[in-house]
């Protein structure tokens, strides 16, 4: 189990390559959308904060605090973009988590939180690949959007994100 899900990152973001530049491209934007357009660093608010790594990764933020003092929790976890379809597949271990974008610019993302899919332990690569396949399918056909679960952020750049964590007393892990 936890070769799998050390490796699982990488087996999706393989066969997700795959599928999205196989399947036909339903972006009807005037500039056409790229991997590298949501990386950076994002936040819904003063004490969360995503940061979309070019290699893949996601590290990310809460801030909380107790008896006066502010603590970071960070997690490490990978994600797909797949500009064509407009989604963002979250990989935590054993739990997949579909976004819509709705709105990317260079200052704001707003995705729309689609579903979430448990994977079971005995998943193999031709199991990840059937599933990152029906999401894709899903995504062509449209998802139905509820706009009580959009959420949006602002993207920081690194330097202001660094002098938060400094401000907050809170290290950076990686």
């Amino acid at each position: 189990m936890r070769h799998f899900v050390k490796n699982f990152p990488f087996f999706a973001l393989f066969i997700a390559t795959i599928i999205g530049l196989s399947a036909c491209n339903k972006n009807n934007d005037d500039e056409p959308r790229r991997p590298e357009d949501i990386t950076g660093i994002w936040s819904p608010s003063d004490s969360v904060y995503l940061e979309f790594g070019e290699d893949y990764s996601l590290h990310h933020l809460d801030i909380e605090y107790q008896d006066g003092e502010s603590i970071g929790i960070w997690t490490n976890d990978a994600y797909i973009y797949e500009p064509g379809y407009h989604i963002v597949i979250l990989l935590k271990g054993v739990q997949v988590e579909v976004y819509q974008v709705v709105d990317l610019t260079d200052e704001r993302l707003t995705w729309c939180w689609v579903k979430e899919i448990v994977i079971d332990e005995t998943v193999n690569k031709e199991t990840i690949g059937k599933l990152l396949g029906n999401i894709i399918k899903e995504a062509q056909e449209g998802f139905k959007l509820d706009p009580e679960l959009y959420e949006s952020f602002k993207k920081i750049s690194e330097e202001d994100f660094f002098s938060i964590l400094e401000d907050l007393d809170i290290m950076y892990p990686w």
